[in-house]
């Protein structure tokens, strides 16, 4: 059974039931769950419990609070629910996520008290690192060529490479591992692979290996069907058996700016990949770093933007296809 569609909430009736009462709708069995609402329009996620199980809360969560109480619903005996209640009004759209994800957590088979504490924690984690406006066009397509590379080049080989995405921590390079580093640019210009570049250090290998460029050509279309979203799902889905690993990505989202709560408006930025090519950073690469200094940048000089077009780079071009990666990575101990 699929999570609570909007349809689903439309279901409950559009008068509140009298004071202390719940009117509700059953969504899954085993354990039996329901949406309500009660008096005050509230919406409940309401989950049976199959004992009294002692003492339960939560309060802790932006706009949700928990209890574990007695409750009688459907006219059935009074029994005990784990009772999921959106306390903010101006709040409901993210409540509506968060019981989508703690139903889901339930269908696959997770005992309820851990599907709400583990599902709070996780939303606590968005909430607290993710800014109110989510991410920009161009961030958005920026995250979307890191997770395209992360997961098309480097986790068919390795989950483990998750470990190695460092872009959203703020760090140098966006993949690093101890001998190597692969800066990745996704673009839409249609002169190519064009790229703007930010920063002096941004193209400067690391201080003892070597630097790899991956590049991905995209084109936004209404019937393309890659989106930040979808990577990002597609990933989860692959990491969905390892919670250490799922837990170390979903961190990195929210360090990055990414959250639920946006995804309707990045479903909305649909690309096709037109091109994908990885390039060896090298002599004849197009680059400005501080050694094009003759000691160092000219003083005053605090940033400095430009552009780069990789047609000028062709003898540095090392893979267009995840298979044909440098033995350099795909040796690389994940």
């Amino acid at each position: 059974m699929s999570a609570p569609s909007g349809a689903w909430w439309d279901q409950l009736s559009a008068e509140p039931p009298a004071f202390g009462e719940l009117v509700a709708h059953r969504v899954h069995t085993a354990p039996d769950m329901f949406l309500a609402m009660d008096h005050e329009s509230a919406p409940h996620l309401l989950i049976a419990l199959p004992d009294e199980g002692g003492t339960f809360a939560d309060d802790h969560s932006r706009g949700i609070q928990v209890v574990a109480h007695k409750l009688r619903v459907e006219q059935r005996p009074e029994s005990p629910f784990l009772d999921v209640r959106c306390a903010d009004a101006t709040g409901r759209e993210m409540f509506r996520l968060v019981v989508n994800d703690i139903i889901e957590a339930v269908q696959h088979g997770m005992p309820a008290r851990e599907a709400v504490e583990t599902t709070l924690a996780r939303w606590r984690r968005f909430w607290a690192n993710v800014p109110p406006a989510g991410l920009s066009p161009d961030q958005v397509r920026g995250m979307f060529g890191e997770l395209w590379f992360l997961h098309v080049w480097l986790m068919p080989l390795s989950s483990r490479h998750l470990l190695h995405w460092a872009g959203p921590t703020g760090a140098r390079h966006d993949f690093q591992w101890p001998d190597l580093a692969v800066e990745s640019k996704a673009t839409v210009a249609v002169r190519g692979h064009v790229h703007r570049i930010s920063g002096l250090e941004q193209l400067e290998a690391p201080g003892s290996g070597k630097l790899y460029f991956f590049s991905l050509r995209l084109r936004e279309e209404a019937s393309a069907t890659n989106s930040l979203v979808t990577l990002v799902e597609r990933i989860t889905d692959d990491l969905r058996n390892d919670a250490a690993l799922l837990d170390r990505f979903e961190e990195l989202l929210a360090r990055g700016g990414y959250s639920p709560a946006h995804a309707d408006r990045y479903r909305g930025a649909t690309f096709r990949v037109i091109d994908e090519r990885l390039y060896r950073v090298g002599e004849g690469f197009p680059r400005i770093t501080p050694a094009s200094f003759t000691g160092g940048p000219p003083s005053g000089v605090e940033r400095v933007e430009y552009e780069i077009n990789l047609e000028a780079c062709a003898p540095l071009l090392v893979a267009r296809r995840p298979k044909e990666l440098p033995s350099a990575i795909r040796d690389m101990r994940a």
